[in-house]
């Protein structure tokens, strides 16, 4: 009767110092989220962004056709610019052709203006969030040191998210931004209410109900982690085991409950994602810290509930 609670005190610790341990290193795939508001329209008004080289995911919702979002970013020599353009794997947008679908201006350093239009359609499956993008555009190369700036624009009502850098950071100073999120409990929320609103609705609740929590894929992935940073000569834990024994025990906690996915019904409607492994793909990956954290807390909260029964 007992092995349970014990199995998952287990897992809460491991996860605990998984965290503690890798979190610093930056997890793979991880983006730093900023929203976009309806009144960023330009990239001087727009979020500033100081060093592009860090991972950034900028979400927007286009309510209607002729609308822009922008801002802007800096590079310096040596740097790589990294950008792809992502619409969620839902109704509206996967009904859109092409010629409909929003497009991304970006304007060099050196003058030069490119235009960036649909032109691959990926799909890229969150699994820890339990939410599904489709990949528009997605570029990597050279850096021309300097700033450069961004205008997406709408040909239909859209959601979107332009994802720059590929340097996982979180929680870097940046200006003209709006009610950015400041900790990784505070992501949820405006994630799910731009996942689950079609473009030209109200917005979600704020507090509606979360995306579902994979115990199970997270474990699996600090595993990944650790064993790939081990690889690479850096310190790491390269087992959950040795994890384990480097910490003292927990006290015994029940099962810590998970909500079900917000977007289901929108889901069904969704283009099917591929079989296969999409941990390397390197947008929007930043929603594992977010699970972990859910997870922790919980398990915490169970503790202090258990210990206090006892006494």
């Amino acid at each position: 009767m007992h092995h349970r609670p014990r199995s998952v005190a287990r897992a809460v610790l491991i996860l605990a110092v998984a965290l503690a341990v890798l979190l610093p290193a930056t997890p793979a795939a991880a983006h730093d989220p900023i929203f976009l508001t309806t009144d960023q329209t330009t990239p001087d008004t727009g979020p500033y962004l100081p060093d592009g080289a860090i991972s950034w995911a900028l979400y927007g919702t286009f309510p209607e056709a002729d609308q822009t979002r922008g801002f802007e970013f800096d590079l310096r020599a040596g740097d790589d610019l990294y950008i792809s353009l992502l619409i969620p794997n839902l109704e509206p947008e996967l009904s859109l052709p092409d010629a409909e679908l929003p497009y991304v201006e970006l304007t060099l350093p050196d003058g030069e203006v490119r235009v960036l239009e649909a032109e691959i359609r990926e799909i890229f499956d969150e699994q820890f969030s339990q939410t599904s993008y489709v990949t528009l555009v997605e570029q990597k190369e050279p850096a021309i040191a300097g700033r450069h700036s961004v205008v997406v624009y709408s040909r239909a009502p859209a959601r979107f998210t332009v994802a720059v850098g590929e340097r996982e950071e979180f929680f870097t100073p940046a200006d003209r931004t709006v009610d950015r999120p400041e900790s990784f409990l505070e992501i949820a929320d405006p994630l799910n209410a731009w996942y689950q609103t079609p473009p030209g609705e109200a917005a979600a609740i704020e507090g509606s109900e979360a995306a579902e929590v994979d115990v199970q894929a997270i474990e699996d992935e600090l595993e990944r982690m650790a064993e790939a940073e081990a690889q690479e000569g850096e310190p790491a834990v390269t087992t959950t085991a040795e994890a384990v024994e480097t910490a003292a025990p927990p006290p015994a906690t029940d099962e810590p409950e998970t909500d079900d996915v917000g977007a289901d019904d929108a889901d069904d409607e969704a283009a099917p994602v591929p079989s296969g492994d999409t941990d390397d793909d390197p947008s929007l990956g930043w929603v594992l810290p977010v699970a972990i954290l859910a997870v922790l807390a919980a398990g915490g909260g169970w503790m202090f509930m258990r210990r206090n029964a006892s006494t």
